[in-house]
């Protein structure tokens, strides 16, 4: 698993960027099923991200990795990357 986290956002702070990447653990370990994950990442950018306006999208990549990007709308500048392959 990657994570990137660019250095001048502010938007994201770094307890949501920890639950996130604990998700995106658990998925790797085999401890979420991918539909489990998919459930746990939606109510997570609804409940944790919406209200600072933020988006969180998904994107199922050829090589079989997922990468999740979490950006400002506003400006649609990415604030946090994640790559992995479960």
């Amino acid at each position: 698993m990657n994570a990137i986290s660019l250095p001048e956002s502010s938007s994201m702070p770094a307890p949501l960027k920890s639950d996130l990447a604990r998700l995106t653990g658990l998925r790797c370990r085999g401890v979420l099923n991918e539909s489990s994950f998919d459930e746990a990442v939606q109510q997570f950018a609804e409940t944790k991200l919406k209200s600072r306006g933020l988006i969180l999208l998904t994107r199922k990549l050829a090589d079989g990795h997922t990468r999740i990007l979490v950006k400002e709308p506003p400006t649609g500048r990415i604030c946090y990357l994640i790559d992995f392959g479960a």
